[in-house]
């Protein structure tokens, strides 16, 4: 109780101390100090652990990396008008769980398929090569969200009819994102039954 020594030996040697009542001040005394070090052992603990989901936390610019603010709120609000807050916030959340390193190998996965299906531009979209391409970038996008046959239709007509992601695809190839899309449309007639 940070108390001298030599105030010890003065109230000790004092007639009237009570020395069960004082073992017993004491006692309360630690037990409180203990409850309230271990108060402050779980609030550095929490601390630690928000820093360490800081490190791992993806941030916005992260997210939507190469498009500036006004892109970022034009994007998400028409995934909100075209599939609700909940779709958007859902992918938000997947993406988010992965992290800083699964989102990069993510990238680096969606890097691959791209260039993959860029060198195979000119090839038939039914190409047995092309479709196991297709069946990885359809595995891609189901890490965002689920998706069903109508939602991979969608997304390979937004391939060509949305500039910015036919600028997108373009970059790699010219012809890119056509071929995405009518690459797509086989897949999903021989592979996705429609999810009512």
């Amino acid at each position: 109780m940070d108390i001298p020594l030599k105030e010890i030996g003065q109230i000790i040697n004092n007639p009237d101390f009570d020395t069960l009542k004082a073992l017993k001040f004491h006692k309360e005394q630690i037990a409180k100090q203990t409850n309230r070090l271990h108060q402050l052992l779980l609030t550095i603990d929490r601390t630690i652990e928000n820093l360490k989901s800081k490190e791992k936390m993806i941030s916005d610019k992260e997210l939507y990396d190469g498009f500036n603010q006004d892109e970022i709120k034009q994007i998400k609000d028409e995934v909100v008008q075209r599939w609700g807050q909940e779709r958007l916030d859902e992918t938000g959340k997947r993406i988010r769980e992965k992290g800083k390193k699964g989102w990069k190998k993510h990238k680096k996965e969606d890097e691959e398929i791209n260039r993959l299906l860029a060198s195979m531009v000119g090839f038939n979209p039914a190409d047995i090569r092309v479709q196991r391409v297709i069946l990885r970038h359809f595995r891609q996008m189901n890490l965002y969200y689920e998706v069903s046959r109508e939602r991979y239709e969608a997304l390979g007509r937004m391939y060509v009819e949305d500039e910015r992601f036919k600028q997108y695809y373009e970059k790699y190839v010219q012809g890119l994102a056509e071929f995405m899309q009518k690459a797509i449309e086989v897949f999903c007639d021989n592979n996705l039954q429609v999810k009512e």
